[in-house]
């Protein structure tokens, strides 16, 4: 298949017509939206909102607040794990939320994940020792990580990139850190308030021993892996010695302002790609342009050292939040459209394991070579 081809002529997504795909699913789905008042699915839809935002929030949040937060709980070891035990839990727990909302249904699988993100906040919020902190963190990133896979709220994710690294600056600065998580609290409970009596969902469940067998190779092979991999794991960590805090000597709220270039120019990107792609259907050039920005970028990185202009700082993500703009969506969309319809919340699930692993590894990664190099 030439994966090129316009979005209407690709895999399940070949259409007749140039009807609106949002128009036909509604005629063809089994359930209808009559009998909800508009007020009924305003309120769900803003809860739903809410529901990303939070997980959105919490991934960025923290990034602008790290060494006040080291400095106020005495840890300078623990000032990568604040935000890596957060999207490790994230990336381990995304394909687990995905299987569960197919066997237990998508409503107490989302109100699971709230009640769980509720509840890890605030112990985030009173922690009173790194250890304590790092493991809020880490359950708050499973609990993100279902409520991703129930709601894919694009533009939800461009506000919460924009504002969190802001809005935890000016939270630090102004009140005290605990309150980037204390703030989870208000949302959540708010969202709980309205999707309990009002999100109705039906949905088809499958039983929850379907699928492979227990000794089948496949569960074998995987289990086994998973001991390798968390063996690995644990070896690793133990030898990773104190991580080392390089800074402009900027404020939070400084720091957060300094993030905007990138959250800003790949969120203008990433509309402006959707706006593309649904007047021409044609992914692949998008994504092979946004790789190479990337791997541009990527190498005038190296120039970057402590006296560098604040122009040179916003030329360099500008260049950088363009090419991550070009791969938000269209690398999502070519998988769907090489997928059965069947296969769509497994790949969707996996894809989004692989991103926030690859946030996992990225974030330790670069404390590890800033260390030795």
């Amino acid at each position: 298949m030439n994966q090129a081809e316009p979005l209407s002529q690709v895999g399940d997504l070949a259409l007749d017509t140039d009807e609106p795909l949002q128009s036909m699913t509604m005629e063809e789905a089994p359930t209808t939206m009559e009998g909800r008042s508009n007020l009924r699915i305003s309120l769900v839809m803003i809860a739903l909102a809410l529901v990303l935002f939070c997980s959105a929030l919490d991934t960025t949040i923290v990034s602008t607040v790290l060494p006040t937060i080291s400095a106020d709980l005495r840890s300078a070891a623990g000032y990568v794990w604040v935000g890596s035990a957060y999207t490790l839990g994230h990336a381990a727990a995304a394909t687990v939320w995905a299987n569960l909302s197919g066997t237990r249904g998508r409503k107490p699988v989302l109100l699971a994940a709230l009640v769980l993100l509720f509840a890890s906040s605030l112990v985030c919020a009173t922690a009173a020792s790194m250890p304590a902190l790092i493991a809020g963190r880490a359950v708050q990133g499973t609990a993100g990580g279902g409520m991703l896979q129930m709601v894919n709220i694009i533009i939800v994710w461009t506000v919460a990139g924009t504002v969190g690294p802001i809005l935890g600056g000016a939270l630090t600065q102004r009140l005290s850190w605990r309150w980037v998580f204390w703030i989870d609290l208000p949302l959540t409970g708010a969202a709980l308030l309205v999707l309990v009596p009002f999100l109705d969902v039906h949905d088809a469940r499958t039983p929850p021993l379907a699928g492979l067998r227990a000794d089948s190779p496949t569960v074998v092979c995987l289990l086994v892996l998973g001991v390798v991999a968390v063996s690995l794991f644990v070896y690793c960590e133990a030898r990773l010695s104190r991580m080392p805090l390089v800074t402009r000597l900027a404020s939070p709220l400084r720091s957060g302002v300094l993030f905007l270039p990138i959250v800003i120019s790949s969120s203008l990107m990433s509309g402006g790609v959707g706006f593309v792609i649904h007047k021409t259907g044609r992914y692949v050039e998008i994504t092979h342009i946004g790789w190479i920005l990337v791997l541009l970028e990527t190498g005038l990185f190296i120039d970057f050292d402590r006296s560098s202009s604040l122009a040179k700082i916003i030329a360099y993500q500008i260049i950088l939040g363009f090419g991550m703009g070009m791969l938000v969506f269209p690398p999502l969309l070519a998988l769907h459209a090489n997928v059965t319809s069947g296969q769509t919340a497994a790949a969707t699930a996996t894809f989004g394991f692989v991103r926030s692993m690859s946030a996992s590894v990225a974030v330790v990664l670069g404390g590890v070579l800033s260390r030795t190099g």
